[in-house]
């Protein structure tokens, strides 16, 4: 439990602690700044290779965290992935004559911080894994509970 008279000390306190402990815990100051709750993540890895049924799978999680009021970060853009692929059109003759073929993976990060003290926000990000978990088609999803 840290004590901040102003958010000029609380800014300071949060670097010298983040130097420390790692990028693993979120720090939020409450309205009265006398407490500092401590906030876990969540990360889900959205992978696709079709970007229309990729962003709209993304819309639909932003929606329903927002619809919990549950703090996230904004989407991530990771880099886009792609692989090549030349193949010989014939097989006998014409060795000149190939064709090409590329596949994309689209790829995002959504942070989701909670309080792990809060059983009623812990309950929301079970009701968002397990909605994701059966909602979702055509993405590969990847959750990572980080709390140190």
């Amino acid at each position: 439990m840290v004590r901040a008279k102003d958010w000029k000390s609380l800014g300071q306190w949060f670097k010298s602690t983040s130097r420390q402990k790692g990028l693993y815990n979120i720090y939020m100051a409450s309205s009265n700044l006398n407490m500092i709750v401590k906030y876990s993540k969540v990360h889900l890895n959205i992978k696709s290779f079709h970007p229309k049924l990729f962003e709209k799978a993304l819309n639909k999680i932003l929606n329903k965290t927002a619809a919990l009021n549950l703090k996230t970060s904004k989407s991530i853009s990771l880099p886009t992935k792609i692989q090549r692929y030349t193949v010989l059109r014939s097989p006998h003759i014409d060795k000149k004559s190939r064709e090409q073929f590329e596949i994309k993976h689209y790829k995002k990060l959504l942070v989701i911080y909670f309080n792990p003290e809060n059983s009623f926000e812990v309950a929301n990000i079970q009701y968002i894994i397990n909605y994701i978990n059966n909602s979702l088609s055509g993405c590969q999803l990847n959750i990572t509970y980080l709390n140190k």
